[in-house]
């Protein structure tokens, strides 16, 4: 196809018949066509001309309409959190300052982890042996605060305390962990002498059914034998038998306080409200593994036996509420710390000596 100015907007097919020069025929035929209008990119101005061409001094129309073609709505849950995450974005939390957080080689808080044990020890010991992890949590936070607060001025304290917590929970709690786990070990080697699980040597009677026999009768929920220690008279002939007084629970809240060393910690007969209570449960769980003879090994803890610990609790309100056997509670209460602080000294002087 050749373009062809001898007529402005046609063209040739600019066929040629080549022929000698002596023919009557002619060299070229032409035919011509109309050109089809040709529109400049969109942009560029163009205007037609007096021929009725195009120019390029007026723009082109656009090829739909000049008036705004409505969007599509996006959806109202969109909308909505779209809205919301542009007005209501959370503030990031503040940076915190590294010398706040908590460095074991750092002696100011190897010294801070001390006290705050230390503060542990007498919380769980005089208020709560069996404690749940929120109760552990709050000792824990005292023990912080108790620590920090003879370091760091009260501002400061108060933000270390917040900023460590979780993190030495653990480390900080140790102290109750231990503590609970000597009732645990004391009670093995005290329950099956003191509570005359194990048939004698001259019995011909069967190890396992003893043990089924004797561990069945000592914990009806009715009686709790368990907990009652020897029968007394009283002076009008009456037999008595008084609560959390059996040989096995005073021997067990004996070694597990004062022969391990934490005898220091105890604030005064008070804390036998929580330790008696305490040794008792130990107890049930020891004769619990032989409910069926042989031994099945059953965890001492603060989630498998707080109710049990409730309940015996409950037998102090008793106690409290009862003249004569408040009377006999703290006279037993004496005895027990007495011989607990001669238990301590001889272990003090045995581990001086040794």
């Amino acid at each position: 196809m050749h373009f062809t100015d001898d007529v402005p907007g046609l063209f040739t097919d600019g066929v040629v018949w080549a022929v000698g020069d002596n023919s009557m025929i002619e060299k070229t035929q032409k035919r011509w066509f109309p050109l089809p209008r040709l529109a400049p990119p969109r942009g560029v101005p163009c205007t037609p001309s007096a021929s009725g061409s195009i120019s390029e001094s007026q723009p082109v129309p656009p090829l739909t309409s000049s008036a705004p073609v409505p969007q599509p709505a996006p959806p109202p849950s969109m909308t909505a959190a779209a809205a919301s995450s542009s007005t209501n974005v959370p503030p990031s939390d503040p940076p915190v300052d590294p010398n706040l957080l908590y460095n074991m080689k750092n002696t100011v808080h190897q010294r801070i982890v001390q006290v705050a044990k230390e503060t542990v020890k007498k919380k769980v010991i005089n208020s709560c042996v069996l404690a749940s992890h929120e109760q552990k949590m709050v000792f824990v936070r005292q023990g912080l605060n108790e620590a920090t607060s003879a370091i760091f001025q009260q501002e400061i304290a108060l933000v270390w305390v917040s900023t460590n917590l979780s993190t030495m929970y653990k480390t900080v709690s140790e102290p109750a962990t231990k503590i609970l786990s000597a009732f645990g070990m004391t009670v093995n080697r005290l329950v099956q002498v003191m509570y005359n699980s194990r048939p004698s040597v001259f019995s011909d009677a069967s190890e396992i059914q003893h043990k089924i026999d004797e561990v069945v009768c000592l914990m009806k929920p009715d009686t709790w034998l368990f907990l009652y220690g020897s029968v007394h008279k009283l002076p009008n002939g009456q037999d008595i038998s008084y609560v959390f007084e059996h040989e096995a629970i005073i021997n067990v809240v004996l070694d597990s306080i004062f022969l391990l060393g934490y005898g220091e910690y105890v604030d005064g007969p008070e804390c036998l409200d929580n330790l008696m209570p305490v040794g008792a449960a130990a107890v049930l769980c020891h004769l619990q593994e032989f409910i069926e003879g042989s031994r099945q090994s059953i965890s001492f803890t603060a989630a498998a036996y707080s109710t049990s610990y409730a309940a015996f609790l409950s037998l102090m309100t008793t106690i409290k509420a009862t003249p004569h056997l408040l009377a006999r509670w703290e006279m037993f209460c004496k005895l027990v710390l007495k011989r607990g602080r001669s238990i301590a000294e001889a272990q003090r002087l045995y581990c001086h000596k040794y």
